[in-house]
């Protein structure tokens, strides 16, 4: 069966499987038949023919894919399509004649017309295990055969065929499989020319010439990073452009590959303008700077320069590879000529490469590479070595006093990046080659972090939050915000170092406080804190907390987001607790430990903190299993770091991360130093599993619901940069207020179930008739029958009861019962 990827336009890159017969009556019978003869129409237009042609169906001969590339091939159909075009190949050609002719041809499964009307293809069976080689025969055999050149970007197996409408479309079911199959042919020997420089004897041009040139450009695209795609087109285009100018390249072709190249990448913002950008360098800006393929370039100067620029050479050169590549000898000329121009302004670089005279009179001069004119180069690109350890480094970049972390990879791609930017030849006849040859000699010595230690220390401040200030960053600028303003700064005017990812990937325009709080996340901290302002503004403080960095040791605070109504370490959940942490580290860099795999007395506990995290994050403490008091050390001191494989690294106290948890625990613990080292903000159980926060606003906060929203981001990151403010102003003063059902689930966490019943069931018993109050050791012994717990003391059991609100006095008559303890109800027993 011969099955096909069909797909609905060019754009499209998921296909449907169909066997090839159905889809080729559909072009006898006139299935796609307006459309086509609509795009006929406009073949006087390029731009207009090319955009009908894309919306039309299309479908890969060859066999059905999961994607519609070369390497996702799923089942070759057995067929291949060539398809012969009425172009400069098949100038003087007598198509219609060769159409009948092919026809009869035993191979010939189908011919059809191509899409533009002119032209025609053909479906010849062959083996599917090598689908070039057997393109190189066929290729060979029409050429022999009929005298008609095939089209060369055919050879793709992935090829995509526009439908087409041929009501007179012949069909041999009964066609011979054509066996035969070509290797890929190899570089010939050079041979002499003019004066002797080497160069590649005919024929120039080969069948897979083409399909190399513009796989370069869809490289180009395929590699483009974030935020440079459009670029990344525009210079392919142009490229591939200049090999259309030349005649090595069809832009027709070359548009459909660059195109697919272009669907195939992720969050394509723009396809209209990629497309726009695709046919102005394939049509216009790129022709018009004709473009050699390298392997020509490089003996074409060569030949110019040994010639002296002589016009005679242009011509000659000119003539003789149009000769041997069948490209137009205008095309050919005017692309020597733009090489010979070039030569004659060819730039004086030497940036960390010299020529060493020759040893031989007449001899070249040999390119050799300075290792301290490599290193004072990365120095003036702004490389830096910055110490973060005893004899540890970071290799970092500074670029407008921002500082970009450098591992080797992306050194390398710097450099690389560099070399490939270089002009092709420079420097009186170095190319582009030999440095990059000489500098890939080198690698394993260039980017050898002992070699790079040679680089200047980066001694520069990076610019700290202060004690009354603030900063934020942006990409359109940077905030300072304090007490009593908050103010939108240029880059230039940046007093300081910072790291690149201090920079959040969003603009920033300063509003008003009530245009601030129009924000759906200031509605939900309005919710979590109960509709209560005070517990908002206790809140709102301890984020504006979090968010500045400067560090006192006598108000450093661990902020412990935690649910108001929970059962221990089993939480209702969902109360928003994550998102707070969330929203500060949509300012800031948070950096996540998780409660549940955090041990003490691991050497790699805070692996993951870096020179810029801010935030130290534990994810659901267990506060049953960690005893929080241990954290102590790390909240009030400086910070040792050990990464697996690097040597430990200290982070001073005032430059180190605040601390900050989630937990379904509350946590333990007496004292002023306990107290002091905490912030419990506990949230009402507005939000839950059963309504949450998209429930409320009908979408998500930040990416999950912002991502488009640009003026719900700006108003969330001026609340945000309100908090601070109000921070600032509060004398940088945190408040813990007073929580009775905070105070219950702790004592429920200490004591436990059994003994909240017990005292319970006290109360409910009342004090025994003519008894002063219950008798407490009466009480304990009744206890531990009825619970059978034998851990808890006599004096713990008391402790506790008078945590509940049980009033201890001692018994002073002179009887059985002297000096023994009994205990008191709580005044507020109704309500127990």
């Amino acid at each position: 069966m011969m099955l096909v990827s069909f797909y609905p336009d060019s754009v499209t890159t998921a296909g449907q499987t169909l066997e090839l017969p159905e889809v080729l009556a559909g072009i006898r019978d006139g299935r796609w038949r307006t459309a086509v003869e609509a795009a006929r129409a406009a073949l006087g237009d390029k731009a207009a023919y090319a955009r009908a042609k894309r919306r039309l169906p299309g479908f890969t001969t060859s066999g059905t894919f999961s994607a519609r590339e070369d390497g996702k091939l799923l089942h070759h159909s057995g067929l291949l399509c060539l398809d012969i075009d009425a172009k400069d190949a098949n100038a003087g050609v007598d198509l219609v004649a060769a159409r009948r002719a092919i026809e009869t041809d035993s191979y010939a499964y189908a011919v059809g017309t191509s899409t533009g009307g002119v032209g025609f293809f053909v479906l010849v069976p062959i083996p599917a295990e090598d689908h070039k080689g057997s393109f190189r025969a066929l290729a060979a055999y029409f050429q022999a055969e009929y005298g008609v050149a095939v089209d060369p970007s055919c050879s793709n197996v992935s090829r995509l065929r526009f439908v087409s409408y041929d009501p007179a479309l012949c069909l041999n079911e009964q066609a011979a499989t054509f066996e035969e199959t070509l290797p890929e042919p190899r570089a010939k020997q050079p041979v002499r020319m003019l004066s002797g420089a080497p160069f590649t004897a005919p024929d120039l041009r080969n069948a897979d010439t083409e399909a190399t040139l513009i796989a370069i450009g869809v490289k180009m695209i395929q590699q483009a990073p974030e935020g440079g795609k459009h670029d990344a087109v525009r210079d392919a285009a142009h490229m591939v452009g200049g090999y259309v100018g030349s005649g090595f390249v069809d832009a027709g072709r070359a548009y459909d590959a660059l195109l697919s190249a272009v669907l195939a990448k992720e969050n394509v913002a723009d396809l209209k303008n990629a497309e726009k950008s695709l046919h102005s360098g394939l049509y216009k800006t790129g022709p018009a700077k004709p473009l050699l393929p390298e392997w020509l370039q490089l003996r074409v100067r060569k030949e110019l320069r040994e010639a002296r620029q002589a016009y005679g050479t242009v011509v000659t050169l000119a003539q003789e590879i149009a000769t041997q590549a069948h490209v137009p000898l205008a095309s050919v000329q005017a692309a020597i000529e733009a090489l010979a121009k070039e030569q004659q302004q060819s730039p004086t670089l030497l940036t960390f490469w010299y020529l060493q005279p020759p040893t031989k009179r007449d001899g070249p001069a040999k390119v050799q590479l300075s290792d301290n004119d490599y290193k004072n180069w990365l120095a003036a690109e702004g490389f830096r070595k910055y110490r973060i350890g005893e004899a540890s480094y970071l290799i970092v970049r500074v670029q407008a006093n921002i500082v970009h972390r450098q591992d080797g990879g992306q050194l390398r791609d710097f450099v690389n990046a560099y070399l490939d930017n270089l002009p092709y030849e420079f420097d009186g006849g170095v190319y582009r080659f030999q440095i990059q040859n000489l500098v890939l000699a080198k690698d394993g010595k260039y980017y050898d972090p002992k070699f790079l230690q040679n680089l200047p220390s980066l001694d520069q401040p990076f610019l700290r939050d202060e004690r009354e200030q603030a900063y934020f960053f942006f990409t359109n600028c940077w905030v300072r915000v304090s007490a009593t303003e908050r103010q939108a700064l240029p880059y230039a005017e940046l007093p300081g170092l910072i790291w690149t990812e201090q920079v959040r990937p969003h603009h920033v325009v300063l509003i008003s406080r009530p245009e601030a709080e129009q924000c759906d996340f200031h509605a939900f901290t309005t919710n979590v804190s109960a509709q209560d302002t005070t517990r908002l503004r206790v809140l709102q403080n301890a984020l504006g907390y979090l968010l500045h960095g400067y560090k006192e040791e006598l108000n450093a605070r661990c902020v412990i987001f935690l649910d108001e109504v929970a059962t221990t370490g089993k939480p209702d959940g969902r109360t928003g607790k994550s998102l707070l942490i969330r929203a500060v580290g949509e300012l800031i860099k948070v950096t996540l430990i998780p409660g549940a795999t955090f041990r003490f007395e691991d050497s790699f506990r805070f692996s993951r903190v870096d020179l810029d995290t801010r935030i130290l994050y534990f994810d659901e403490w267990d506060g049953r299993r960690l005893p929080f008091k241990k954290l102590f050390t790390e909240i009030v001191s400086e910070l040792a770091v050990n990464k697996k494989n690097q040597p430990e690294f200290i982070i001073p106290f005032a430059d180190g991360p605040k601390f900050a948890m989630t937990t379904n625990d509350v946590l333990l613990g007496d004292g002023s130093s306990h107290e002091g080292r905490k912030l419990e903000i506990p949230l009402a159980p507005h939000y839950s599993a059963t309504h949450t926060p998209k429930d409320e606003f009908g979408r998500g906060f930040f990416r999950e619901g912002w991502e488009t929203d640009v003026a719900e981001y700006n108003r969330f990151f001026n609340l945000a940069l309100f908090w601070v403010q109000s921070f600032l102003a509060s004398g940088r003063q945190l408040q813990q207020l007073p929580s009775a059902t905070l105070a219950a689930r702790k004592l429920e966490q200490e004591t436990g179930t059994e003994f909240i019943e017990f005292a319970a069931e006290l109360v409910a018993a009342g004090v025994p008739t003519n008894e002063p109050g219950i008798w407490a050791a009466d009480a304990f012994g009744r206890y531990q029958t009825e619970t059978g717990d034998r851990r808890t003391s006599y004096q713990r059991f008391n402790s506790w009861l008078v945590k509940l609100g049980f009033e201890k006095k001692k018994w002073r008559v002179k009887d059985s019962r002297c000096d023994q303890t009994y205990l008191l109800l709580p005044v507020a027993a109704a309500n127990f």
